[in-house]
């Protein structure tokens, strides 16, 4: 039974590849935007561990109050 599943899987991949590429494609970017961001987040709390562990990191825009 798996096998016979696994010929109707590759059939239907094998017919529509432009979806395929699509899905894969947005699998791919929605994996490497959360990848960034949780990286990006670790790396802030190991510099801010790192530089003074009880102190806060105030980001400003220029020019704004």
């Amino acid at each position: 039974m798996p096998i016979k599943l696994l010929r109707l899987v590759l059939r239907n991949i094998a017919r529509s590849r432009t979806r395929l590429a699509a899905t894969l494609g947005g699998c791919l970017v929605g994996a490497f935007i959360v990848s960034f961001f949780l990286t990006a987040e670790g790396s802030l709390g190991r510099m801010l561990d790192a530089v003074g562990g009880d102190q806060n990191l105030i980001v400003t825009q220029k020019d704004r109050f």
